[in-house]
C-alpha cells in the first residue's frame, strides 16, 4: 500500500481521487501567471492541428501543395477516428460489455 501523501489517506476512494486531482489542477492553474505561455508548448505538439500531421508525414507544414493538404487532412481525420474508436472501446469496457 502506498504511503499517504499530503493530507490525503492512502485508502482514498475513487471519488476522493477525482476531487484530489481537481484540487491539484486548480491549484496549479491558480499559480500560473501566464496561461497562454504555459499552453504554448503543449498546443504546438498537439495532433489537433494540421502541422503536426504534416510533420508526421515528412512534409513542410508551411509549404503544402493542394494535394499534400488533402493528404494531411486525411491523416488528421484518420487519427481523430482512431481516437474516437479507442474512446468507444474504453466506454464499452467500463460498462462491462
Amino acid at each position: 500500500m502506498p504511503a499517504p501523501t499530503g493530507d490525503h489517506e492512502a485508502t482514498s476512494s475513487k471519488p476522493d481521487h477525482r476531487l484530489i486531482g481537481a484540487q491539484g489542477g486548480h491549484t496549479s492553474w491558480a499559480r500560473t501567471p501566464d496561461r497562454a505561455a504555459r499552453m504554448r508548448t503543449p498546443q504546438a505538439a498537439s495532433p489537433q492541428g494540421l502541422s503536426w500531421h504534416a510533420k508526421k508525414l515528412g512534409l513542410d507544414p508551411d509549404n503544402l501543395t493542394p494535394d499534400q493538404l488533402k493528404q494531411v487532412e486525411s491523416a488528421r481525420r484518420a487519427y481523430l477516428l482512431s481516437m474516437s474508436l479507442k474512446s468507444k472501446e474504453a466506454r464499452r469496457r467500463r460498462r462491462g460489455l
